[in-house]
């Protein structure tokens, strides 16, 4: 809820640039999950969440919580097995869990209305 202030009120905000640095770190998240880069697809993940924080419900948050813990320590698992067996891939249930926890982070943004709306003409979208 907002708080009430004496000041004016901007007939600007920050909608554009919020739209912006949340375009921005799809896209990271689009490079590092191609890269198969699990530590940085994570904590991109995460400050996509933290920007989307406010439209995602209570249960969502808590079932999200203890899930990101579980990708957290099997990113943590193959650091540590990288670390002794050189190996440098993504285990599949690794980029599975992260594959989901971005399809929610999309789905998010598609409830909130923050994707462009589709519409069956596109000459009607430059009205």
């Amino acid at each position: 809820m907002r708080a009430e202030t004496d000041k004016a009120q901007s007939e600007f905000n920050m909608a554009i640039s919020y739209l912006g640095r949340l375009n921005f770190l799809f896209s990271q998240a689009d490079e590092a999950s191609i890269m198969l880069n699990s530590h940085t697809w994570f904590h991109v993940l995460q400050a996509i969440y933290r920007e989307l924080s406010p439209e995602i419900k209570k249960e969502e948050q808590t079932y999200w919580t203890v899930r990101t813990d579980d990708i957290n320590n099997m990113i943590a698992k193959q650091i540590r097995l990288a670390g002794k067996t050189g190996e440098t891939g993504i285990r599949p249930e690794l980029y599975k869990a992260l594959h989901d926890y971005e399809l929610f982070l999309r789905s998010i943004l598609e409830r909130a209305g923050l994707q462009t709306r589709r519409v069956d003409d596109a000459s009607g979208a430059l009205r």
